[in-house]
């Protein structure tokens, strides 16, 4: 008895460590006394996004709040992503040479701000799209939060496909892990959008201090610090949406692996532990249950947990229940990929994304 009573106070030890993860995630709130402002630039930048750029500028185009530009930044692509760019009315900025040192993103991001002319700078990552009036919500938000700030929302997920599910536990941990909602301030950027004052983005170095990371805006948030600048992270859902992996299972796949090592080094300290914990009882509770060590206990500390990953997943993206259920398999996926990752990154693999060594 003592021994089942110790692995279930575990199991919830953990599992709290689940919530405290999450315990500052909140919303894109507009506020409706202030005035939404077209003094924004938005920077897109584009690498073979023929088919997502569509989505995502047709989005752009039917708000009631429009953009002062949009510039495309066609980075090297292959297919027709500038002439769908141009059709859509965006403006397009063809990427010069990439400099040695300089990742890809970066170095695109960077030259559409050297173009912009807006008084802010709004960074979109091509595959994601707003929902009614999202632009305006956004902007409304970042006006009543006064001068000085980088806000920065993760796009809410959207899965066709169940292979899509699999991404379950990757959304959470870049939700939670990185420290987009840690208790006192956020640690980190996420890398799918940024609104930003240019003065301010220029005055932190903007992607040219990041130029060689994956994660650029992650580690941007300590240089926004450091130029006397605020940041803030906000939830996307009803407001900024994304489906990451139309291409398939090997999109998924590369995807998470190539942002793995650089976010595992700077993942910070009490977001770490957090993670491991959380992640440590949903392992223990699929062990106890498959084992049958704790019976009837077992079955309850797995339904608490499969309850507690439906509400958290469904903050980040349309998990469906079934997935939530049978967390084991989406669970199962993300060590799999993890221990894949590090792998690679000992025998000195590189990974490859569109195309280009990372």
């Amino acid at each position: 008895m003592i021994a089942v009573a110790l692995s279930a106070g575990l199991c919830l030890i953990c599992m709290a460590a689940g919530w405290l993860l999450f315990r500052r995630t909140r919303y894109v709130v507009a506020a409706s006394d202030v005035a939404a402002l077209s003094d924004f630039s938005i920077i897109i930048p584009a690498r073979d996004e023929e088919r997502s750029l569509p989505i995502l500028l047709a989005s752009i185009r039917e708000s009631s709040l429009q953009p002062a530009e949009i510039l495309v930044v066609d980075d090297e692509s292959t297919d027709g992503t500038a002439e769908v760019a141009r059709r859509h009315g965006a403006v397009v900025v063809a990427s010069a040479p990439r400099p040695e040192g300089w990742r890809g993103k970066p170095w695109a991001c960077w030259q559409g701000a050297q173009h912009a002319e807006s008084p802010l700078l709004l960074f979109l990552d091509a595959d994601t799209r707003f929902a009614v009036d999202g632009l305006k919500r956004l902007r409304e938000m970042y006006g009543a939060a006064g001068k000085g700030l980088a806000l920065s929302v993760l796009p809410y997920s959207r899965m066709e496909k169940l292979f899509e599910e699999l991404s379950l536990f990757f959304n959470l941990m870049l939700a939670g892990g990185a420290g987009g909602f840690r208790g006192d301030s956020p640690s980190g950027l996420f890398g799918q959008s940024l609104l930003i004052e240019r003065e301010l983005y220029f005055k932190a170095g903007g992607h040219e201090v990041v130029r060689q990371h994956v994660l650029e805006n992650f580690h941007l948030a300590s240089h926004v610090k450091a130029a006397g600048g605020q940041i803030e992270t906000a939830l996307g859902r009803g407001v900024l949406e994304m489906r990451m992996f139309p291409d398939g299972m090997e999109q998924l796949c590369s995807s998470w692996t190539k942002g793995f090592a650089d976010g595992a080094k700077t993942t910070p300290a009490v977001e770490m532990m957090l993670s491991v914990a959380w992640l440590t009882g949903a392992v223990l509770s699929v062990i106890a249950l498959c084992a049958g060590v704790l019976r009837e206990e077992a079955l309850v500390l797995y339904g608490l947990y499969a309850m507690q990953v439906w509400v958290l997943g469904r903050r980040v993206g349309m998990y469906r229940w079934f997935t939530a259920l049978l967390y084991v398999l989406p669970l199962g996926f993300y060590f799999g990929l993890f221990a894949g990752s590090v792998f690679a990154q000992r025998s000195g693999r590189e990974v490859a994304w569109k195309g280009r060594k990372l």
